[in-house]
């Protein structure tokens, strides 16, 4: 009885906390969270890594910095057309 309890509660925190944060974030957020994972599970646990995983990881980042980068800049656009707009 109590393992539901242990196995619900976080994932009903997860929705509650999930809805005050962009999906962008959230997506982000989740990288991070398996990156840590893979952190401990090599540092702590001795998992091996080999050389296609790292490989793999450092694209994966790759890609997320590539789209952070176009999302911010995208924003900062939008941010400059609407003060442009707003002066006018």
């Amino acid at each position: 009885m109590g393992s539901g309890i242990v196995t619900a509660l976080p994932l009903l925190l997860f929705t509650k906390s999930a809805k005050k944060v962009s999906l962008t974030m959230l997506g982000i957020l989740q990288y991070i969270s398996s990156t840590i994972s893979l952190i401990v599970g090599v540092f702590l646990y001795h998992e091996v890594l080999t050389k296609a995983h790292f490989i793999a990881f450092v694209f994966i980042w790759c890609a997320l910095a590539v789209y952070s980068i176009s999302s911010i800049t995208k924003r900062r656009q939008e941010q400059m057309e609407n003060e442009i707009n707003m002066e006018a």
